[in-house]
């Protein structure tokens, strides 16, 4: 069976409709806090505020406790310093807008948030011990793959949100939109 994906992606779509709205379309358009709020983080998951409220369940201990908080402090305020110039401009856009360059704008904010998180990656790994990490949800886990994450990087078009496990030791990670018209995804297989 063959599945052809002919369009833009859901994730452009979404935000197209979301500037659409009080532009093209009924409604008010989304002021610059909402979508801020919408859009701040790339559509990816905190892990580390996630690894701060499982601490009684990993047992983090008090150093590793303060230094997953100071460093979710900074991926905060690095988010932060990323998304805000984003959802200004989307807010201001006028009623007959580029939406090539509108998605751009998206994308790049995303890819800048991805590649924050895989900075992060290997410091977050070091402070947690392997018992540690089995017990992570795997859904972070996934957010602490960077395979992953540079799968998902520019896009989670076609995706779910994590992995997907098959019987027989199979793994699906979903892709990514690889241009501003939407489209590719990657699929990586092992065995």
């Amino acid at each position: 069976m063959m599945r052809f994906d002919l369009g833009p992606t859901r994730e452009r779509q979404a935000l197209t409709q979301q500037l659409d709205r009080g532009r093209t379309l009924k409604g008010n358009k989304a002021p610059e806090p909402m979508l801020k709020a919408i859009y701040g983080s790339g559509g990816i998951p905190n892990p580390l505020a996630t690894i701060l409220r499982q601490a009684d369940t990993l047992g983090l201990t008090g150093p590793q406790a303060d230094s997953i908080a100071t460093m979710n402090r900074r991926y905060v305020i690095s988010l932060d310093s990323i998304w805000s110039p984003v959802a200004k401009y989307l807010a201001a856009l006028p009623d007959k807008y580029d939406k090539d360059d509108a998605y751009a704008h998206y994308q790049r904010a995303r890819e800048a948030s991805v590649d924050l998180l895989i900075k992060l990656v290997p410091q977050i790994k070091s402070l947690l011990t392997s018992e540690q990490r089995r017990k992570l949800p795997s859904f972070v886990s996934s957010y602490l793959d960077t395979r992953y994450l540079a799968s998902i990087r520019s896009g989670t078009a076609g995706a779910s949100n994590g992995p997907m496990m098959f019987p027989g030791g199979g793994f699906f990670v979903g892709g990514g939109d690889r241009g501003p018209g939407g489209g590719g995804q990657v699929i990586i297989i092992r065995n």
